[in-house]
């Protein structure tokens, strides 16, 4: 199974005229082992919030790490 697969809402750019909605990104998958150590990686300009088995785990508002 390859996890490493970019995950982008659209192509579109928002713009004054033009304003496109945030997304809410999910991804759903099972594993038939329970891992020692999970990275997940997430590049955004903005703000996020990061919810893992509906639990929110989000560092804080902009945090690099």
């Amino acid at each position: 199974m390859n996890f490493k697969k970019f995950i982008m809402a659209t192509e579109e750019y928002s713009t004054f005229k033009k304003p496109i909605p945030a997304p809410i990104l999910r991804k759903s998958f099972s594993l038939s082992f329970v891992p020692e150590k999970a990275n997940l990686y997430i590049c955004v300009s903005g703000l996020y919030e990061l919810y893992v088995n509906g639990k929110n785990v989000t560092k804080g508002y902009l945090c690099p790490s």
